[in-house]
Order: structure tokens, then C-alpha cells, then sequence
């Protein structure tokens, strides 16, 4: 890899194992004492805080000392289309190419036909994995949340996981088999049967916004730009809280008169501009009419192109690119899908949607709420391509997330759109203010005043929101 590539700025995704730009925190020395002793691992943070990235420092790690690693990322398996066997099928795959395993795998696969899916994924663990690789072996799993999509049971799973840790006490090979897990959930949202043991395993490990003792490496990006780097960089940390996207930023100076005499306030963020005098991050609007009037399916090429940006089209045929948010906005808003969806897994009612699903709304506008669900019955009306595309229709429910950085105004606006298309009921989450605005078809909205709970209403029955997590 060349040098160019490695000291650069990586937007989003994975940085490389040698990347110059990466940041060594207390996790990353925690993460890898904890798997090298053989202990059970959950990294559970928000999206964009890293955790991908010290998967890739940690399994460089750890196979200098020896220990074979595999990652398997969850959200590259079939979710919406996978059965329960597919599944386990495409694990089981994923790992004789990890390790490199001399395993035919269909006819291994047709010869234990009479096991159940997870009956065989635990065989191959044993009979297979352990037998031919004898060293230590730790499998990351990373985008756990993924599980929550599917359209099976996902607790037999985990329950297999934590199994595998009490069998050391009968089976010794065991202690050779550890697992890290990576993702949004919580723990004890992963075995969601009340009635059976939860997940109460493993090591958490927090992973924590970046400290001053800790950002020599991102430092280095603003020597000889500002004539005190340090105090730049400790204002950055200030106003970000530490995020991990600091490995994108492109620090320039605006205004070179004033450099001598006082640092310049200003960062820019992936070309969205943070100022002292404008405490709100608004996103970066592109108007690209006077040139081309986008088509559907362009901004889709656009927004495929770029999946590690989040990319939305207003009715005016108005580009936006959203940015980035805090951990605590990534936190509550992975709380609010995860509820959703375990109520919709019991009541089987619709679909539930994250912030990355993209809606094209009857107006035009291509849009992407915090959460989104839909009913059942429309959801299956869609064709296969729409469903695999952008849907063409708006949800019944959304819910828009306000944010540290974010204005009010525009996610008003946004709501107002939902509402003016078909969205039967709408909640905007307001933070900063305590309130929850309800938008609901031919009628003015209600702003509710630091509330406990929400109700679906008839839209979602049975639905009740608790919003303690929201207001901590």
C-alpha cells in the first residue's frame, strides 16, 4: 500500500492496519489483552465511533502473536431473502475461507442434513475448526445488529455463542475458541425471550471520543497550517466531543490575515462547515439544476456510489449531504430502531427500516428518516426491484432524530413533507428542547412537553416508546 494512501483521511469504513491517521486509544490495548487471554469481547457503540477500525488494528495484533482471526460482518449476508439455513450455510462458507480450511464444504454440508442449521454450525466448530486449526482462534462478528432483520429467531444464536464459553469447563478445546462482538444492540437485546438467559457474557469494552494525549497522529494534519496546532486540535475535541470521524477532517485555513493573531475558529468537516459563530451543522446542499436535473435513477447511481455518505434529493431536485452524527445522537437513535423492531417482531405487522434506507416519496424527494415502518400489506404490494431499490412510497410511520448539531427548522420541514405524502404518523425527537412534535394526517401538530412515553397509536398498536433513554 502506498505511503500517499496510508496518511490520508479516510472518510468512512475501515481504516487500513497501517494506516498513519489511526488513533490508539485505551480500547484498543484493553480489546486485545482481553482476546489474547482468551475472554469473550462486546465492542456496542454507535455507528461511526470506530469500532470497525479497531477490529482491523486488533486482528493484526493478534495474529503477530500467533492467534488465527476471521471477521465475519453480518450485514454482508442475505437478511431480507435469508432462510434459516441459508444462513447458517453462508457462515459456515465465510469461515473455511477465513481459515483457509481443506472442508468440501456442500458435501459436508448434505452429509449432516438430518442436523438442524445450528446443530451443524456448532459441529463444524468443533469437529472441523478445532481439529485442523490448533492454535488460538478468535472470530470477530461484527454489525451484529443485523440480526435484527431477519426473519427468524436470532436467540438460539447468541445462545450459542454463550454456550460455547461454558463449555470450557467440560470440553478444554474451548478455552482455544473465543468471539468478539461488534455493533449498535445492546446486550441485552440479543436474546430477546424474556424466559431465557440473556446474554450476560463477555467483557464490554468502551470505546470512548478521542482524548488530547491521544491525537499526535491527526496533529501531525495540521502542522504548518496553523501556528498553534495543538490549540486547534483541542478546540476540535471540544466541539466534536472526541468522534471518530476527526480521521476525516481536512483542517485549511480560511483566513490567513488573522493566523498571527488568534487561531482560526473555523473546521471543515468533509466540506460541511462547524463555526463558532454557526453552532448548527447544517447539511451541505448541492443545487444542481442550472446543470443537470437528476433522475431517479441518477441520484441512486449517486448515493450507490457512495454508501458511506448519507445522500437525500429534495422535490426541487436539491442535492443534500447529511452529516455525521455525535455518539449519543448514533446511541439513542440504534435505541429507538431496536424497540421498533422488537415490537414488530412479535407483532409481525410491517417492516422496519434504519437511517440508511432511502424512500422516494410521491412528490419526488428521495428521503431517509432516523426510523422508518411499514405496513405489511404495502410493503408486499412493491415489486421485487422496488423493494431491493429505493421504495417508491412513503412510510406510515417515521421518526426524525434532532440531534446536538442539527437546526430545527429543516427537520420541521422534512416532517411536514412526510406528513403532506401519506405518512400516517410522524414523531420528531427534540432533544436539546425536551419535546416531541406528533404529525399526524389533516391535523396541526402537538408538541409534547418532556414526556415519559409515546403511543403508536393506531398506526402502531400496541406500541409504547419509553423515552427515558431519549432525555439522559
Amino acid at each position: 500500500m502506498d505511503e500517499e494512501y496510508i496518511n490520508e483521511y479516510i472518510f468512512s469504513g475501515s481504516l487500513p492496519e497501517n494506516a498513519s491517521t489511526y488513533v490508539t486509544r485505551e480500547a484498543d490495548e484493553e480489546l486485545y489483552e482481553a482476546l489474547k487471554q482468551g475472554k469473550f469481547c462486546y465492542v456496542l457503540n454507535s455507528r461511526q465511533s470506530g469500532k470497525s477500525s479497531l477490529r482491523v488494528r486488533t486482528m493484526s495484533r493478534l495474529s503477530e502473536a500467533g492467534v488465527e482471526c476471521a471477521s465475519i460482518d453480518l450485514s454482508s449476508v442475505s437478511i431480507q431473502s435469508a432462510t434459516q439455513e441459508n444462513w447458517y450455510a453462508d457462515l459456515i462458507v465465510k469461515l473455511i475461507d477465513s481459515f483457509d480450511l481443506d472442508v468440501d464444504f456442500q458435501q459436508w454440508w448434505e452429509k449432516n442434513q438430518l442436523n438442524s442449521s445450528l446443530l451443524r454450525f456448532g459441529n463444524f466448530l468443533e469437529k472441523k475448526l478445532l481439529v485442523e486449526i490448533r492454535e488460538n482462534i478468535v472470530i470477530f462478528i461484527d454489525e451484529i445488529d443485523s440480526v435484527l432483520s431477519l426473519k427468524f429467531p436470532t436467540d438460539d444464536f447468541f445462545a450459542f455463542i454463550r454456550s460455547c464459553y461454558n463449555q470450557r469447563v467440560d470440553n478444554p478445546e474451548f478455552n482455544r475458541l473465543t468471539f468478539c462482538l461488534l455493533g449498535v444492540a445492546s446486550p441485552s437485546n440479543l436474546i430477546e425471550d424474556k424466559q431465557r438467559t440473556p446474554f450476560n457474557i463477555g467483557k464490554a469494552i468502551s470505546l470512548k471520543g478521542f482524548q488530547l494525549h491521544e491525537v499526535e497522529p491527526l496533529q501531525i494534519g495540521l502542522e504548518g497550517k496553523f501556528s498553534k496546532p495543538q490549540a486547534v486540535m483541542r478546540e476540535i475535541l471540544e466541539w466534536t466531543g472526541g468522534q471518530p470521524f476527526l480521521h476525516h477532517l481536512n483542517f485549511r485555513c480560511h483566513d490567513r490575515k488573522n493566523r498571527r493573531s488568534q487561531v482560526e475558529r473555523i473546521i471543515k468537516i468533509d466540506d460541511i462547515l462547524l463555526t463558532p459563530a454557526n453552532a448548527t451543522m447544517n447539511p451541505l446542499t448541492l443545487d444542481l439544476r442550472p446543470v443537470i436535473r437528476l433522475t431517479h435513477e441518477q441520484f441512486e447511481q449517486i448515493a450507490l456510489a457512495n454508501p458511506d455518505l448519507r445522500i437525500e434529493l429534495s422535490a426541487d431536485g436539491e442535492l443534500s449531504i447529511m452529516p455525521p452524527t455525535g455518539g449519543n445522537t448514533g446511541r439513542r437513535n440504534a435505541d429507538l430502531t431496536t424497540d421498533l423492531n422488537l415490537w414488530n417482531r412479535q407483532t409481525r405487522l410491517g417492516v422496519v427500516f434504519d437511517s440508511s434506507t432511502i424512500f422516494r416519496l410521491p412528490n419526488g424527494a428521495e428521503r431517509s428518516p432516523d426510523a422508518a415502518w411499514i405496513i405489511l400489506e404495502r410493503w408486499n404490494a412493491l415489486t421485487q426491484n422496488e423493494q431491493d431499490s429505493f421504495p417508491p412510497l412513503c412510510p406510515d410511520f417515521v421518526i426524525e432524530l434532532r440531534s446536538k448539531t442539527d437546526s430545527l427548522k429543516p427537520l420541521q420541514a422534512k416532517m411536514q413533507e412526510y406528513q403532506d405524502n401519506g405518512c400516517r404518523l410522524g414523531w420528531l425527537m427534540n432533544y436539546q428542547d425536551r419535546q416531541v412534535e406528533i404529525y399526524r394526517p389533516q391535523r396541526e401538530k402537538e408538541v409534547l412537553q418532556s414526556p415519559q412515553t409515546l403511543s403508536g397509536e393506531e398506526v402502531l398498536p400496541g406500541f409504547v416508546l419509553d423515552l427515558q433513554m431519549i432525555w439522559e
